[in-house]
């Protein structure tokens, strides 16, 4: 899995893991130790377009607990059915490696609701558990080496497919019938309400008092 990263790193060169660095005699003599076996197995476009989405990952992903904190990296999570294995996998661009929590003998048990060096977990995730072993593997390994930046491209967005339209138009309806039902009560509470009684207006004239006056008398 390291090596399979690692081609991502390489921008899309892969080269067989190679487990000598070196051979000494007896004597102490230094034997040629066979260099590595590269070949292109993908494009630069391709690899960096991985390497992008990856680094999300590591950014605010399943992996952010993986990510390191003064470089750029990029990796990924699984976890097995059961939670029976976890994995973290990820790389920079001077380094990949591979971290793994699994049982040793079969069958294999569950890792979660577990205690691992004092700390319980409830459950075991390649982000969380595998995770945090390649963090420290790849902070001790790096110690004292440059920051290099990861290449990355901008991927284009995907469009929408015909069923998420249809789920965008359903919820704008959804949505639409539910504001209106919340204004209709008050629309049919306002129509069906009595109306006033009918008063004529207030006129001083209708509530003058008569007054009879009395012929003269002479």
């Amino acid at each position: 899995m390291a090596s399979v990263y690692a081609t991502f790193a390489a921008r899309g060169h892969y080269c067989a893991p190679l487990v000598l660095t070196s051979v000494t005699t007896a004597d102490h003599r230094g034997l040629p130790v066979p260099g590595p076996s590269c070949s292109r197995a993908m494009s630069v476009r391709t690899a960096d377009s991985v390497t992008t989405m990856l680094h999300g990952v590591v950014q605010d992903g399943t992996g952010a607990p993986a990510g390191l904190s003064n470089r750029d990296d990029a990796g990924k999570t699984g976890t097995t059915d059961g939670h029976r294995q976890v994995w973290f996998t990820g790389f920079t661009p001077q380094l990949s490696a591979a971290a793994v929590v699994s049982d040793t003998q079969a069958p294999l048990g569950s890792l979660s609701d577990r205690s691992y060096h004092g700390v319980f977990v409830g459950e075991a995730f390649g982000g969380t558990l595998a995770g945090p072993i390649w963090k420290g593997a790849m902070t001790g390994a790096l110690a004292g080496q440059p920051s290099v930046a990861l290449p990355k491209v901008a991927l284009p967005k995907a469009k929408p497919s015909s069923d998420d339209v249809d789920a965008a138009a359903a919820k704008k309806a959804a949505a639409k019938k539910a504001a209106a039902a919340r204004v209709k009560p008050a629309v049919a509470h306002a129509a069906g309400a009595p109306r006033p009684a009918h008063r004529p207006a207030h006129h001083p004239a209708h509530h003058r008092k008569a007054v009879h006056r009395r012929p003269a008398r002479h």
